[in-house]
């Protein structure tokens, strides 16, 4: 699996994940921390192994694969295993400094669970916010 990275560029995504069509006519590009972001947000909405093109499992797979947990009810051993998946996922990427990981999970008044993420980066040190909840993400630079 090759993971994109700070350096990185790729085709800019919309809201729903559909390739954004500039004026003239071909695919809008997007690089560096936009990139990042935008790959790491495709990735939390990814189940694992779900990639046709992939022959990876478990942790090694692209995806984070959080869907699994969308119906369970908020317990410690919950909080515990996906903090464990998303520091597993999020140590495969070359530019986490993996001791800055942390997860919060909290139940919301419908009954679904938020989670939420912050890590920083090993080179300059910015720091990252990550927020998931029924089925959105939103990765921010802090």
């Amino acid at each position: 699996m090759q993971l994109v990275g700070i350096d990185s560029a790729d085709i800019k995504l919309d809201e729903k994940g559909q390739p954004v069509v500039g004026s003239d006519g071909d695919f809008e590009l997007i690089s560096g921390e936009k990139c990042f972001r935008q790959d790491l947000k495709n990735e939390i909405l990814t189940e694992q192994a779900e990639l046709f093109y992939e022959d990876e499992d478990e942790d090694d797979s692209y995806g984070f694969g959080l869907l699994e947990f969308k119906n369970e009810t908020y317990s410690e051993f919950l909080a515990l295993e996906v903090e464990r998946r998303i520091k597993e996922k999020l140590k495969k990427r070359e530019e986490v400094d993996p001791s800055s990981i942390s997860t919060a999970l909290s139940r919301v008044t419908d009954g679904t669970i938020k989670i939420r993420i912050h890590f920083r980066l090993k080179k300059t040190d910015e720091e990252y916010d990550a927020e998931i909840s029924e089925g959105r993400v939103e990765v921010v630079k802090e």
